[in-house]
């Protein structure tokens, strides 16, 4: 069968292709989604499992009313600074299960920006230069596309608040007409820990000796990156 032509046909075909990307994109999402769910559902669990465990400490101290001595004063120090211990440790559950609740709340709303339906595609721009600008990436193909950087890396989808600022720093698309639609260039170097070296600098070098409006750092190294 020939294949149809003209503007109706070519509209059906792009509209066509809108739509296979939609549902990739919202597919990722989803797992990104689902991801996130579970993790906060896993840290809630942790949280009661380790308040359970500080509850029956405690419950089985106060079982064994002899060995606590309470009535010396030795005795009732001891277990008031026992209790202090426990209430210190209840405290810091119930914050790391907030500061997680939080973040992951913070992930799902970013992500739920994804599902907003996309109008028109804006065209590229042709300068007069004759060569063609990409036009701004949307709000869900940027997410897309930090959800599919994310997971060359890790192998997994990003989740945590920290999972999706690593996930936009990985990123190598760039967004901003002015680039052409010129990708930058991302390179991850993994570091093996050494015991006693627990300090790691992160540096950038510029490839030449001067840079313009030179200060008291802005000296060039000369040098290429040596991964």
């Amino acid at each position: 069968m020939p294949e149809e032509l003209g503007a109706h046909a070519n509209a059906a075909r792009e509209r066509e292709a809108a739509l296979a990307t939609r549902l990739h994109t919202t597919t990722q999402l989803d797992r990104a989604f689902v991801a996130t769910l579970r993790g906060a559902a896993q840290v809630a669990l942790r949280g009661r499992r380790r308040l359970d465990g500080i509850e029956a400490e405690i419950r089985q101290a106060l079982a064994n009313q002899q060995a606590l001595a309470l009535d010396t004063p030795a005795g009732a120090r001891q277990f008031q600074q026992f209790l202090t211990v426990k209430t210190r440790d209840i405290h810091r559950v119930i914050a790391d299960t907030v500061a997680d609740s939080h973040a992951r709340a913070a992930a799902a709303r970013s992500l739920g920006g994804g599902y907003t339906v996309k109008g028109p595609r804006a065209p590229g721009v042709q300068a007069v230069d004759h060569t063609f600008k990409r036009s701004p990436a949307s709000a869900d193909e940027r997410r897309l596309n930090q959800i599919d950087a994310f997971k060359q890396v890790f192998g997994r989808d990003p989740v945590s608040a920290s999972d999706w600022t690593t996930a936009a720093a990985l990123d190598a698309h760039t967004y901003d007409p002015k680039f052409q639609g010129v990708d930058s260039e991302i390179r991850v170097a993994r570091i093996d820990p050494v015991p006693g070296q627990g300090v790691v600098r992160a540096s950038q070098w510029i490839e030449q000796p001067w840079v313009n409006r030179l200060g008291s750092h802005d000296a060039g190294n000369d040098r290429g990156p040596n991964p």
